[in-house]
């Protein structure tokens, strides 16, 4: 169950994440409301506040979208893509082409249209101008739409309790949002005074039954869970990721709608400190503050305790600029090494056209491939890399398969299972002993914070071969 704002005054935000944090397996997330902060120094402090409780899903903003379409507005927006969470919006007459706009500038936020994008039913034809108006924001894929409130848009009432009553507006949000982006919400105790859930949830649970079991089980459960990025299993329980969905592969093993971290993974970088050390024998000169691990200005790199054979990572980072670089790949440049062998690239590689872009830029398997399609954000922006790795096999001493790996950066799919041919730049040489990660130092700046790890075994290894 998602429990949905309970008033627009700040500290209900958090009354709300206390009064059901006694039964978390039936309260899976929250969502606040912050209008009256967004888009205002107030915004970020309250925001990350709140989002230490892993509970807190998203925020539902009200009232007139284009007095806030600013910069800082955006910002806003911004942070709460990068942080996972997901915008509500309580949507009066006609706010579809803001909501459109900012669903276009912010493309990995995922919104909601409450109440049925907020349509008035009166039992006359549907409004031409709203209709159109919705036909026009569902065309942007990020944008969802909320089966509620049905009752509490009737212009009179008591409100009818015949399904075809509201037929045209449940076909019309059908045709729009397809069967993946509708979700029921309750709207209770709402709807009480216009009618009662029991009556609301049957006609509602009556219409989407014809369109048979895998689209309602989606309307009622799996939209959601995916939406709000709520694991489908208890919270308590321990969640493994233990093997590929196709066998001897990295395919199917990162789920990017699971927003919280598996139960066996290991924190590297977190808000109290990190468990990195450092590569060589000297002192390190990278620096923790306030949750974040920013690389050394040297070439001195920090490396895991522990060797890693299959796993799976999770880094957000933050490059820096370097104007008027005369290297230009020495601009925002840092790496994710698996294995001290294969480097992921990190690069402050924004803005540069496709037939520039080689395999020495962001995202880039370091002078083997370039990333599928390049979604590097700009500098000063954070962004996300999410790895699965197989590690090479090999039997009596000789490699028999390439490693393996797929990489998500920003959400997009940028690595589809490759096969790594060999060792990367300076990695080190392949072999089938575990080996540390490394992130890289290259005279940059470059910004750490949320990055964790899991052992995986994507499928059997000879006993003969180490572990």
């Amino acid at each position: 169950m998602i429990v949905v704002q309970a008033g627009q005054s700040l500290p209900d935000n958090q009354w709300n994440l206390a009064v059901t944090a006694h039964n978390k397996s039936l309260y899976r997330g929250v969502i606040g409301n912050l209008s009256k902060v967004i888009g205002t120094p107030g915004f970020k402090p309250l925001f990350e506040s709140l989002s230490h409780d892993p509970r807190f899903v998203g925020y539902r903003l009200s009232g007139r979208y284009q007095e806030m379409l600013g910069d800082t507005f955006y910002r806003d927006l911004q942070l709460t893509a990068e942080r996972g969470r997901a915008i509500e919006f309580l949507v009066g007459e006609y706010r579809f082409a803001e909501i459109a706009e900012i669903a276009r500038r912010v493309p990995n936020l995922r919104i909601i249209l409450d109440h049925c994008g907020g349509v008035k039913l009166d039992g006359s034809p549907l409004d031409p101008k709203w209709v159109a108006a919705l036909r026009t924001v569902a065309q942007e894929k990020n944008v969802f739409c909320k089966v509620s409130a049905l009752y509490g848009r009737v212009e009179k009432q008591p409100a009818p309790q015949d399904i075809t009553f509201y037929s045209p507006v449940l076909d019309l949000v059908f045709e729009c949002f397809g069967e993946d982006r509708l979700i029921f919400g309750s709207d209770w105790p709402v709807t009480e005074a216009t009618g009662d859930y029991a009556s609301v949830l049957k006609l509602t649970k009556a219409y989407f039954d014809r369109k048979g079991h895998v689209v309602s089980e989606k309307l009622f459960h799996k939209n959601a869970a995916a939406f709000y990025r709520i694991s489908d299993l208890d919270p308590n329980s321990v969640r493994h990721e233990r093997r590929s969905a196709v066998p001897g592969t990295t395919k199917g093993i990162i789920d990017l709608s699971k927003a919280e971290r598996p139960a066996d993974a290991v924190e590297l970088v977190g808000p109290n400190g990190h468990h990195l050390v450092p590569e060589g024998a000297g002192p390190t000169k990278w620096v923790f503050a306030e949750g974040i691990l920013t690389a050394s200005p040297m070439w001195d790199s920090v490396v895991t305790k522990d060797a890693y054979h299959d796993l799976r990572l999770h880094v957000e980072f933050n490059v820096n600029e370097v104007k008027d670089a005369k290297d230009r790949e020495a601009d925002g440049n840092s790496g994710v090494y698996i294995q001290k062998r294969y480097e992921v690239q990190i690069h402050n590689s924004f803005g540069i056209p496709e037939a520039e872009y080689t395999h020495s830029y962001g995202g880039s398997i370091y002078r083997q491939k370039k990333p599928d399609r390049l979604v590097s954000k700009k500098a000063g922006e954070w962004q996300t890399y999410d790895i699965a790795f197989r590690a090479a096999r090999f039997v009596g001493g000789k490699k028999s398969e390439n490693a393996r790996i797929t990489v998500f950066q920003n959400g997009e799919l940028i690595h589809d299972d490759y096969a790594i041919t060999g060792k990367t730049g300076a990695g080190e040489k392949e072999g089938p002993e575990p080996r540390p990660v490394k992130l890289q130092g290259h005279h940059n700046p470059v910004r750490f914070r949320n990055v964790w790890i899991q052992k995986l075994t994507l499928d059997a290894m000879p006993e003969s071969e180490p572990r």
